[in-house]
């Protein structure tokens, strides 16, 4: 469980400090993207084929859909609040300052895949299976 946490630091403070170092992106913290980035996209790849195996009506403004959303917006308040915490952000950031530059670009690389995965990759394949209705 202390590696999947570690993990999930690492991807944290790496989009925390591409979030800071962007002038054109003003927020108070990188938590929100963060959430939505790595959280909402796989569990719209679980729960929408879910919902249309039961009959469930995914579309937007359906008491389902509203449903669902309130329950990933709760699932969501543990994280934003972990990371709220300027302290973490200064114990995270004295943690991988002094990282290895290969190692970094490397695991940057891995992070970018993760992005590009659940912003691009997840959102088209649940709109190519919903367009030949599979679910």
């Amino acid at each position: 469980m202390k590696k999947i946490i570690d993990i999930i630091d690492y991807v944290f403070y790496r989009t925390y400090a591409f979030i800071k170092k962007c002038s054109f992106i003003k927020i108070d913290g990188a938590s929100d993207i963060f959430c939505l980035i790595f959280f909402l996209m796989p569990l719209l790849l679980i729960i929408v084929p879910v919902c249309r195996i039961f009959g469930m009506s995914v579309h937007r403004y359906s008491v389902t859909w509203i449903l669902l959303m309130a329950i990933m917006y709760f699932l969501s308040l543990p994280i934003t609040k972990r990371y709220k915490d300027t302290d973490r952000l200064r114990n995270l950031e004295i943690r991988w300052k002094n990282e290895n530059p290969r190692n970094r670009k490397i695991k940057g690389w891995i992070i970018v895949s993760l992005v590009f995965n659940n912003v691009v990759l997840i959102p088209i394949l649940l709109c190519l299976l919903v367009h030949y209705a599979i679910i």
